[in-house]
């Protein structure tokens, strides 16, 4: 079986060496979905799957009984403020374990520092690094098997809290416990292979004055050169806010893939130390999506119609993987995409459609949602843009926001492993469509130099659904073309209240555009309403002959019908003294101004322009 990557629009035909396909029974990958849906049919078939293996290292002590012991300080006096209490540690609603397609339950509260090392890196016990109070919290997986144990003990987690005599102690204690992570000596000694990933160290924010800190290591990798295979990876998240510090300590076998259970936990954790409360008894940290759908405004389009083919191009990897055909979601069946502790998707929507692939290391996931209206779609796209703005590491992973464009309102990025690790890459794409927003999603095996090649291919399948989504624009699908339409014609004299031949002042002073910058005297710039073009522009503007070019976006029509998308027979009839050849096609308006048509192979229009008579910036 070929990678089914390979088989999109041949997706690696430019990568050097054969790829290595996996069977669904090698494929271990843990989660770097989109999302991971709660219903059973994912849920029994996913590929977060956990390698059998027992976790060779740990196995975190307290007195040996599952029962929550009295909880008291630990020898040796109280915090410099108030005792700590069971209160400070995480609950286990407040735990993620999204991964393993399972749940968090306590086996274990106890305080003092126990028989066993707090965390396998720690240079000492919390109270030799000057502790006065600690108390401990264990969990194990709850078992996904009715026949099986109630606890499943293979993977771990653990929380530790301690106070110290002041700020300055606590500091230094976390400051030491970060300090050792990168040996982590008595591991190392045990494992020499212990690495602590790349770029997998990252700043936390959390809701409390202090600071937090993230690491993913991995070690005892027994990886088989013919797939499959595991490791095992240790994912620790460190807290200090006045004289506490918080540590958490995530330990599991499976393929090198972290989760992203530990920088969705840390904020929480935080809130825990300081206050003794939680945010909330929900699982998941709070997403828009799951509130009440907001209102929409008179005449917008909301609900979705079956037929609208999110699932163009999908791969269906048959006995492979598994394939869910379009289907309409409640908000609670999604998970929340989190990058650096801020939730990207779903934001607060009316209807949502979706559908997903996925077979031996490979996803391809689409969600299509809309929106009361089209600003409130408008802010969905934003806030996916204002939730990366420095975002470079999340989930011991590299995010990189990618310039793309797709002729719309869109935002691409990626998260990849870091460099030096194994290759994982997962390449997003957010496109705007009148008030409705598509996501796309896609996972393989290759790293992130290679992350604008399959954002190019990903971006070929956006604007062919895109064309479908004219049904959540104002005018809907008329005019002639199946691409969005637009109440504003593109010509004879140009765009809205812009004229072609105006100066740059008055253009600006209509607030249709934004210069952006200028090459070899042509100010380029970007129409108002639409975000900027990556590498493009929107037309320019000249001292000499004031707004010589307005290039058309996707929907733009001329008084004609015409815009990207119409085909080169519609293209011949509106205008039948049209001139050209090559694809490059011209007709002269009565005005001196002249539409420009580049047309591909496949006889569709790809570009558009209202241009003057006299322009100087292009040939």
């Amino acid at each position: 079986m070929s990678d089914p990557i390979d088989r999109l629009s041949g997706f690696a035909s430019s990568f050097e060496g054969e790829i290595m396909p996996r069977t669904a029974a090698d494929a271990r990958r843990r989660g770097d979905t989109i999302r991971r849906r709660r219903h059973a049919l994912v849920a029994a078939g996913s590929a977060a799957a956990v390698v059998a293996v027992a976790v060779p290292v740990f196995a975190f002590a307290s007195g040996g009984d599952d029962a929550d012991p009295p909880v008291g300080p630990a020898t040796g006096g109280t915090s410099g403020t108030s005792a700590l209490s069971a209160d400070n540690l995480l609950a286990d609603e407040e735990t993620r374990a999204d991964g393993f397609n399972s749940s968090w339950l306590t086996s274990g509260t106890f305080s003092g520092d126990g028989q066993a090392p707090f965390h396998p890196c720690a240079p000492k016990p919390l109270t030799s690094l000057g502790a006065t109070d600690v108390l401990n919290r264990e969990w194990s997986l709850k078992s996904t098997t009715k026949a099986a144990e109630r606890l499943n003990g293979q993977d771990s987690l653990q929380e530790s809290v301690a106070s110290f005599a002041d700020a300055r102690a606590a500091q230094a204690a976390y400051d030491a416990i970060a300090g050792a992570m990168p040996a982590c000596t008595q591991l190392a000694s045990t494992f020499p292979d212990y690495e602590l990933q790349a770029g997998a160290t990252t700043d936390v924010a959390i809701p409390a004055d202090g600071s937090a800190q993230y690491f993913a290591a991995r070690f005892d990798d027994e990886q088989d050169p013919q797939g499959g295979g595991y490791t095992h990876v240790l994912e620790t998240g460190l807290v200090v806010s006045g004289d506490r510090i918080a540590v958490l300590t995530l330990a599991y076998a499976g393929q090198d893939y972290v989760t992203e259970e530990m920088d969705q936990m840390i904020p929480v954790a935080a809130q825990r130390l300081v206050t003794g409360s939680g945010p909330g008894t929900t699982t998941a940290p709070p997403t828009a999506g799951t509130s009440s759908p907001p209102q929409a405004d008179p005449g917008v389009t909301t609900t979705i119609p079956d037929d609208i083919p999110i699932d163009l191009d999908l791969v269906d990897m048959g006995s492979d993987g598994d394939y869910q055909a379009p289907e309409h979601l409640q908000p609670s069946d999604f998970e929340p995409l989190t990058l650096c502790g801020t939730d990207l998707w779903p934001p607060a929507h009316v209807d949502a459609l979706s559908t997903w692939a996925t077979g031996p290391e490979y996803s391809d996931d689409r969600d299509l949602l809309t929106f009361g209206s089209v600003d409130d779609a408008v802010a969905a796209v934003q806030s996916i843009r204002d939730g990366l703005q420095g975002c470079a590491h999340s989930n011991g992973q590299v995010v990189t926001t990618h310039d793309v464009d797709t002729g719309y309102d869109s935002v691409t990025f990626s998260t990849a492993c870091p460099a030096g690790g194994p290759p994982c890459l997962t390449v997003y794409q957010a496109t705007r469509v009148g008030n409705a927003v598509l996501l796309t999603s896609i996972y393989g095996e290759y790293s992130v130099d290679d992350a604008d090649h399959v954002a190019s291919v990903r971006t070929d399948i956006t604007k062919n659904i895109a064309t479908h989504l004219c049904v959540f624009t104002a005018d809907g699908c008329s005019g002639g073309s199946d691409s969005v339409s637009t109440e504003v014609p593109l010509g004879p004299d140009g765009y809205g209240d812009l004229t072609i031949g105006m100066s740059e002042q008055e253009a600006v002073a209509t607030g249709g555009l934004t210069v952006t910058g200028t090459d070899f005297g042509c100010r380029h710039f970007t129409l108002a309403g639409y975000a900027p073009r990556a590498n493009s522009t929107d037309g320019y503007i000249t001292a000499k002959n004031g707004l010589e070019s307005i290039f058309a976006r996707p929907g733009m029509l001329t008084p004609e019908g015409i815009g990207i998308g119409s085909t080169l027979d519609e293209l011949r009839a509106a205008y039948p003294d049209l001139s050209g050849s090559d694809g490059i096609f011209s007709e002269t308006l009565d005005n001196g101004n002249w539409y420009l048509f580049d047309v591909q192979a496949d006889h569709q229009v790809s570009q558009l322009a209202i241009v003057a008579h006299r322009q100087t910036c292009f040939d």
